[in-house]
């Protein structure tokens, strides 16, 4: 486990999420993405809450399972205290 960052001084702060494809089939991007941000000096935070966003669901075919998902993800994401949010998951458009 690499160890999280110490800043000297209160930095800005991100909640990443980070996408069930890359948690498990590329975790470097998801590493990449940590050590990008904190060599710009912003904090790195995973939110304990932090659950599936139904993604996955939805795009198998599985819209009414998923769509209960993607609500308790985007409520607990509104609910979050960081001003930023940056992802590893990429959206069209």
């Amino acid at each position: 486990m690499i160890p999280k960052k110490q800043f000297a001084s209160p930095p800005h702060r991100v909640a990443l999420f980070v996408t069930c494809m890359v948690d498990m089939i590329y975790p470097e991007v998801g590493m990449a993405t940590v050590e990008l941000l904190e060599r710009l000096g912003v904090e790195v935070v995973f939110p304990t809450e932090q659950t599936c966003c139904g993604q996955p669901a939805f795009n198998s075919g599985y819209r009414d399972d998923a769509l209960p998902l993607a609500r308790r993800f985007a409520a607990r994401r509104l609910s979050a205290f960081h001003r930023e949010v940056s992802s590893t998951m990429r959206h069209p458009g």
